[in-house]
């Protein structure tokens, strides 16, 4: 084989390794949004964040800041008052056209103690910010102006703060989001949309130990907050066959019970862990009956499993007044369809067996194989 096909292979396998562990969303040409920011806190990027500020500053001689894999502040010995460890975005970011911010909370468990988790968005006139609290046990939504704190919502929880906090600007609104659901709303009143992104992580005596966040995320634009970091939409929509047959979207569709969650009408959208779950619509609704769902016209049993896996997933239920109409047609959106493609486990369990295969084959080739031959004959000239 000769090297320049050696050096072909070797960059499809190493593409194809690529693709199966990050599949398309970590392409960065036009696969992904360039407006989301997402941090696993393998490190602490300083074209992102700020360095990490204690206060009060003397308090760095007994909190110990990891970055690694996560980020955990740990206090070594109880705080003589409320101590707090701080990071925040370096650049503003111009949230006008809508955006959120989300961070998931690893510790404490109901076995770790702090006073306080807090995640901010905000500028010099003010700003947003939800917590979660074990001192009080609550969650919290405040707006803050210079000097000003004005609690907005609280509610209770449990010690185990474990799950995520976030909030999401819209249409004039900004949303306060606790474990992926909106605990509270208002009309934004901030001055300016520009922003900055703010973690706080308080301790306080008798309140102290290990906080640990990962997964965090800041999104520009966009009408819905994104799923929970290490959650995946389940999104359940309805449809019915109208006089011509012609299928039209059915809203308002309820109860659709998913198990374990609260029920909702279509369109229903849930944001969940990996795993299997069971979904049921109505057997009827409006004066149709339930069909089939779109992707299994043979499944004509409104209670069916949904498995999440690592990525989202959408069923749509067929309602209609009549004789059963034909399918409606598959999804034209070709990009959610080549998602999905490279997102099915075991799609990528294969292309990263072959693309191991094509980078060995293409490494050994471009050590051992031989060079290109001319592709032409020598010129005879003329004496």
């Amino acid at each position: 084989m000769e090297r320049g096909q050696c050096a072909i292979l070797l960059f499809v396998g190493a593409l194809l390794i690529y693709l199966s562990i990050y599949g398309v969303s970590g392409l960065p040409f036009g696969w992904v949004n360039p407006n989301l920011y997402q941090d696993n806190f393998n490190s602490l990027d300083t074209s992102f964040w700020n360095p990490v500020t204690y206060r009060p500053t003397q308090i760095s001689d007994h909190v110990s800041v990891v970055v690694s894999g996560s980020l955990k502040a740990t206090w070594n010995q109880a705080p003589q008052g409320e101590e707090l460890v701080l990071v925040e975005t370096q650049p503003i970011h111009d949230l006008t056209a809508g955006g959120s911010v989300q961070v998931k909370i690893l510790q404490p468990t109901s076995s770790g103690k702090c006073e306080y988790i807090r995640l901010s968005l905000g500028c010099s006139s003010g700003g947003y910010q939800i917590d979660k609290m074990q001192q009080p046990a609550q969650w919290r939504a405040v707006y803050t102006v210079p000097g000003v704190a004005t609690v907005l919502a609280s509610g209770a929880l449990t010690p185990n703060l474990q799950g995520s906090i976030g909030l999401h600007i819209s249409s004039g609104k900004i949303s306060f989001l606790v474990d992926g659901s909106q605990v509270y709303q208002e009309s934004y009143r901030l001055p300016t949309y520009t922003l900055g992104a703010q973690i706080v992580c308080a301790a306080s005596p008798g309140y102290w130990g290990t906080i640990e966040l990962d997964d965090f995320e800041l999104a520009i634009g966009g009408t819905t907050p994104p799923p929970p970091p290490g959650t995946y939409n389940l999104d359940v929509n309805a449809l019915y066959a109208d006089a011509s047959n012609q299928w039209q979207s059915f809203t308002g569709v309820t109860p659709v019970v998913l198990s374990g969650q609260a029920s909702k009408a279509t369109p229903a959208t849930w944001s969940l862990a990996s795993g299997m779950y069971t979904v049921t619509v109505p057997s009827s609704y409006g004066g149709y009956a339930f069909k089939y769902w779109s992707d299994s016209v043979a499944n004509t049993n409104p209670q069916r499993s949904v498995t999440i896996g690592s990525s989202g997933v959408t069923i749509t239920a067929c309602y209609a007044s009549g004789s059963t109409p034909p399918p409606p047609p598959p999804s034209s959106d070709i990009l959610a369809m080549v998602k999905s493609f490279f997102a099915d486990p075991t799609v990528r369990s294969l292309m990263f067996i072959v693309g191991l295969a094509c980078t060995g084959i293409g490494g050994i080739g471009l050590v051992t194989g031989r060079k290109r031959r001319p592709s032409y004959s020598p010129a005879y000239l003329p004496y």
